[in-house]
């Protein structure tokens, strides 16, 4: 199943990419288990990312570059 909103893509439960390289704040949505490979790449403009307790693993490279993110 894919799931597609205004700021990211997911399938089958986990972040795939963020479609809007400027969000400066995320939530990512209950039923997520995963933030996937270089998922928020590049998102320079992120300074807050909300995980829900269902995400049991953030792979390498997530947050590279998310030079705002606190």
């Amino acid at each position: 199943m894919t799931n597609e909103n205004e700021t990211l893509l997911i399938e089958d439960g986990v972040v795939v990419k963020c479609i809007d390289s400027y969000a400066r704040s995320v939530v990512i949505p209950d039923g997520v288990t995963e933030i996937g490979f270089y998922s928020f790449t590049c998102c320079e403009c992120l300074s807050t990312v909300e995980i829900p307790k269902g995400v049991i693993e953030i792979s390498a490279g997530a947050f590279s570059g998310c030079e705002s993110l606190s």
